[in-house]
């Protein structure tokens, strides 16, 4: 089916008349200078960008019946920080009244941005570009929240795509979620804006110079060659890389990324042939705080880290620095058996957008799925303040790089087997309290 005709299918799928519902959007550019550092891919690299591949973008959907506002703000950065966070949400509580539990921030987690958060050797944040960034997203929230329109129409679309996704930490034996999700808002006197929701890392370019976006970036690009507005938001992807990396790591190009992208928006295109109207146009949200147990960080695992340290120090001098840094850092830190993690949901009729704070694995996203057939359900990674990576129980004991090393970059301790699935659980109760299942 082509454009037009998918366009016209949805439009006389969907209501004409005013549903009460009325959407802004905002695109504001955030792309640094060259010459900032970029982040990921490895320690003290001192990676400085020296091109610009595609410029980064803030992208902001606000949504507000006679009830409620809601914001959505989407980065193509690869975290913010809780400071950032706070920042943001306590300006926009202070212009517009919008509380933290309305307002849901996310990254789509490329490692080709500037870098903006806690990840020790993986890039110095500019202070100048942390500053110009905060309230260039503020801004973005208030453009959407000052630009609104009635919405005409609304329906969510379930679509999959194939050979993009690859499971880094269980290879074969690794659950991949294939779905391309989203959403469909048809906007009075406006193209209709479309939610693109699919899980894999931005890492496709591996360890370059070029500042951009990734696969996500194109995907917004492909979607307006074919008449949509449209956000991209990263899934639960946690230990999911790009095929491609299973065979020649960081080997993708501009036109993998072009191939990513234009495959995705194919895909969501396709599905919306067949999307699902929306009837009910609640808007509601909750924040929920839960206690992550950790690993403690004794007397004997102090020795083995230190230990490891010095004898890779003449071979990795940047690995050995970031161990005993991390393990410094730990020492100074007021013991403590748990750490609170910042689960947020937003209802948009019967859909429901669940940001996890962190690289979360595809099994969690699953679960949660599974566990809601009622609702339909988009899982959301490195939501808000990005904190660490959230495992599966069986990275965390057999030590993997989630569940253990990359607690050294991220400044936390490791947390005990299952705190994965707990948070999964909890969240699954809540909503199902709130809003059935």
């Amino acid at each position: 089916m082509g454009l037009m005709v998918v366009r016209r299918a949805l439009g006389r799928a969907l209501c004409r008349g005013g549903m009460g519902l009325r959407i802004g959007f905002s695109r504001v550019d955030i792309t640094p200078k060259i010459g900032v550092e970029l982040c990921g891919y490895g320690y003290y690299l001192q990676r400085q960008s020296g091109a610009i591949l595609d410029p980064l973008y803030v992208r902001a959907v606000a949504l507000r019946d006679n009830l409620r506002t809601l914001l959505v703000v989407n980065c193509d950065l690869i975290g913010l920080t809780s400071t950032m966070i706070d920042n943001i949400k306590g300006a926009w509580q202070e212009k517009y009244g919008l509380q933290a539990e309305d307002a849901l921030l996310l990254s789509i987690h490329t490692h080709s941005g500037p870098a903006t958060g806690v990840l020790r050797g993986c890039g110095e944040p500019d202070a100048d570009y942390v500053d110009y960034l905060t309230q260039r997203i503020i801004d973005a929230g208030g453009e959407a929240l000052g630009h609104l329109v009635e919405v005409t129409g609304l329906s969510s679309f379930n679509g999959s795509v194939d050979d993009i996704a690859w499971n880094r930490v269980f290879d074969g034996a690794g659950p991949v979620d294939r779905g391309v999700y989203g959403l469909v808002f048809h906007r009075e006197g406006l193209v209709p804006l479309v939610l693109v929701n699919y899980a894999c890392h931005p890492v496709t370019l591996g360890r370059n110079d070029a500042i951009s976006a990734d696969y996500p970036g194109r995907v917004v690009k492909s979607m307006g060659e074919a008449g949509y507005e449209a956000v991209f938001l990263n899934g639960f992807c946690g230990d999911i890389d790009p095929e491609l990396n299973r065979k020649s790591w960081g080997s993708g190009t501009e036109a993998t990324i072009d191939d990513y992208g234009n495959r995705i928006a194919a895909a969501s295109l396709k599905a919306m042939e067949s999307a699902h109207s929306f009837i009910d146009l609640t808007l509601d949200a909750f924040q929920l705080a839960v206690r992550l147990p950790l690993q403690p960080l004794n007397e004997a695992r102090i020795r083995e880290e230190r230990q490891a340290a010095a004898e890779a120090k003449e071979a990795q001098p940047a690995y050995a620095r970031v161990v005993e840094e991390w393990v410094e850092a730990m020492e100074r830190q007021a013991p403590s058996g748990t750490e609170t993690a910042i689960v947020q949901v937003l209802r948009v009729g019967q859909a429901l957008l669940i940001g996890f704070p962190g690289e979360t694995f595809t099994q969690l996203g699953l679960t949660i799925k599974e566990a809601l057939p009622g609702w339909r359900v988009v899982t959301l990674g490195n939501a808000n303040a990005v904190m660490r990576y959230i495992p599966v129980a069986a990275d965390i004991r057999e030590k993997g790089y989630a569940g253990y090393g990359s607690c050294r970059i991220y400044d936390r301790l490791p947390l005990q087997a299952g705190a994965g699935e707990y948070l999964s659980k909890v969240t699954i109760a809540a909503i199902q309290e709130r809003f059935g299942s």
